[in-house]
């Protein structure tokens, strides 16, 4: 996606989360590689993946003690089918900071997301627990390596799990090329953030950021022309990196300046951007359309007012104008407020 212009020091929009859904939606080889990190699995990379609805619907008791249908949207779900047929469900979580809610709202995730693919046969019902993963962009020595998850049922059983962490911090930008963490790289400026007042008052503290950046960049051209990227992930890692990359070092006019000299210096909305953005990358779109139409379906039979707010909503989480979203309900006979 283009860079955002902004004011000096002013965060726009969510960068970061952009980012994400950016390599996440684009880049589903190196999705699967990440997998292999956080869970051990062993995908090589052309597996299938198949992009499911990320939100889910709880009750709360809201204003005035009456029962209100809340949305919780997760930043991922999906299906992986290897090449045995296997298929597992994955979601992964991204924080750009440590959250002391995310036991809770795993939890939350976990059996909602059970629940609506329950399987009820007579008398029984079976609900299985998906694989989830968090990835920190920033962390401390207080944010876990992983998880526990419990279930206690009335006979005092016990059904454990555990989440696993992937650190942006635990990686050196060597680890992230050998192990081939190729998802990482957008994030890895994070683990420069301690220095950046430092490095904007002194040109030679500088040099230690702009080259990695230039090292960064060298890289993945590289490793395009040998063809173990695609020119797709290559456009995405850089059209993300310029993305965090600028809002990182945002406070910062020197090092901004000497930043953009090296990331924008080209336009990297390339052609592979643009037919993604047309649709022309079929199967994904496909995908991505249809958890839309899901999305208003689910909320149009809840009865709740699909108005202006939520549409914008819905068009922001999945790249699309607002245009777009109508014409969805439009077509699956939904009315919108």
């Amino acid at each position: 996606m283009a860079s955002k212009k902004q004011k000096k020091g002013k965060q726009v929009g969510k960068p970061y989360d952009d980012a994400f859904r950016a390599m996440y939606k684009r880049c589903q080889r190196l999705l699967l590689l990440l997998l292999n990190e956080a869970f051990g699995t062993n995908y090589s990379g052309d597996e299938n993946v198949r992009f499911l609805p990320n939100e889910t619907f709880r009750w709360r008791e809201g204003d005035k003690k009456a029962k209100e249908l809340v949305e919780r949207i997760s930043d991922s779900l999906f299906d992986v089918t290897d090449h045995n047929g296997n298929v597992r469900r994955f979601q992964v979580e991204c924080q750009s900071k440590n959250d002391n809610n995310m036991a809770v709202r795993i939890m939350e995730y976990s059996l909602s997301f059970a629940f609506e693919t329950g399987i009820a046969a007579k008398a029984k019902y079976t609900a299985q627990i998906h694989n989830t993963a968090v990835l920190y962009l920033r962390s401390s020595t207080t944010t876990p390596s992983f998880y526990e998850m419990e279930v206690v049922a009335p006979t005092k059983e016990s059904i454990r799990w555990t989440v696993p962490t992937v650190k942006v911090a635990d990686y050196t930008l060597d680890d992230l090329f050998s192990k081939k963490l190729y998802f990482l790289l957008p994030f890895y400026i994070f683990n420069f953030e301690k220095q950046l007042e430092k490095m904007e008052a002194d040109p030679n503290e500088r040099l230690v950021l702009t080259n990695m950046l230039e090292t960064l960049k060298g890289k993945i051209l590289e490793l395009e022309k040998d063809g173990k990227l695609s020119t797709l992930d290559v456009d995405a890692i850089w059209d993300s990196s310029l993305l965090v990359a600028e809002n990182v070092v945002r406070k910062y006019k020197n090092l901004g300046k000497e930043v953009q000299e090296i990331m924008a210096g080209k336009d990297y909305r390339t052609r592979s951007m643009v037919a993604y953005d047309k649709g022309e990358l079929a199967g994904m779109e496909k995908s991505r359309l249809l958890a839309v139409a899901r999305r208003l379906t689910r909320l149009f039979k809840s009865n709740r007012p699909i108005d202006a707010q939520e549409i914008a909503d819905i068009a922001y989480d999945n790249d699309l104008s607002e245009e777009k979203v109508r014409l969805i309900a439009k077509e699956n006979g939904i009315s919108l407020s």
